[in-house]
């Protein structure tokens, strides 16, 4: 049985090579729903791509699939603004080794 680390990895690994940006927003707003309800895991369904699709299904815990979303929606779409990891990434930062500044 695979433990919680390894669901992790797989789950982040599978939504990366499945979903867009905008579906994983999608999914991070079903998985918060579930997860507020007091639902202990996300089941998909199905996916599709650049004109192919799959269906099957996939049951992982919701907290697993939610902190696999967050973390690459933080990755993928920091500009966005909703999105506190954001403001850690100003594209600016100072280094204090007679190295010039970059921007």
């Amino acid at each position: 049985m695979p433990n919680d680390a390894q669901i992790f990895n797989y789950a982040k690994a599978y939504l990366r090579r499945t979903k867009t940006v905008d579906q994983l927003k999608a999914l991070a707003e079903t998985v918060a729903a579930a997860i507020l309800h007091g639902e202990d895991h996300v089941v998909i369904t199905s996916t599709g791509h650049d004109g192919s699709s799959g269906s099957g299904e996939l049951r992982v815990a919701a907290d697993v699939v939610g902190l696999a979303v967050e973390q690459l929606l933080a990755e993928l779409a920091p500009e966005d603004s909703l999105n506190p990891s954001a403001a850690s990434h100003s594209g600016a930062y100072a280094d204090f080794s007679h190295n010039p500044i970059t921007v």
